[in-house]
């Protein structure tokens, strides 16, 4: 699962994952982890990743591995739905307005004091330096290409239990 920040992904995972009985990995989630034991913001610890490709490429080695082991399995991270898996993958997108997107992400904690506009502004930069940074690392060219996905929904005007719920039909009728 991959998509825009604010989109509802960790919402959406988690609860996919929990009513499937996946197991479910957050690539982000270490990436957070590792920010706030630095004491920094996530998107000074991204711009930070530039400068240590190892610590990325062990993150991502870490979840290929889990995506060769188990099948039932639900991983949420930018490079996730370009990486081998030995079993079918289904990719899921989410996007979102940039406007809402923000809003959204001022609920968290990490965004406290911050305003909307200063949030836009830096997912927008954040983002770019994700295409930079991907198409360095992994040879990706958009991480965001909806095109590499089976599943796009946008939720926008759209709460999480409907996410929930017109995920989780599509992939029924994949088979899931």
């Amino acid at each position: 699962m991959s998509g825009h920040p604010g989109a509802g992904k960790t919402v959406l995972a988690t609860r996919l994952a929990r009513e499937l009985g996946y197991t479910y990995f957050y690539v982000g989630g270490l990436f957070r982890e590792l920010a706030k034991e630095r004491g920094i913001a996530i998107e000074d610890f991204y711009r930070d990743l530039a400068n240590d490709p190892t610590l990325e490429r062990s993150i991502d080695a870490q979840a290929e591995r889990l995506m060769q082991q188990n099948d039932r399995l639900i991983v949420e991270g930018r490079v996730a739905p370009f990486q081998k898996s030995s079993f079918k993958t289904i990719n899921v997108f989410l996007k979102i307005s940039p406007e809402e997107g923000a809003r959204r992400q001022s609920l968290r904690a990490e965004n406290a004091g911050k305003t909307i506009p200063e949030i836009e502004r830096l997912t927008k930069e954040r983002v770019a330096n994700e295409r930079t940074h991907y198409k360095q690392l992994h040879g990706i060219t958009d991480h965001f290409d909806e095109s590499k996905f089976d599943i796009v929904l946008d939720t926008t005007k759209t709460t999480p239990e409907e996410a929930f719920q017109i995920v989780l039909d599509k992939l029924r009728k994949m088979g899931v």
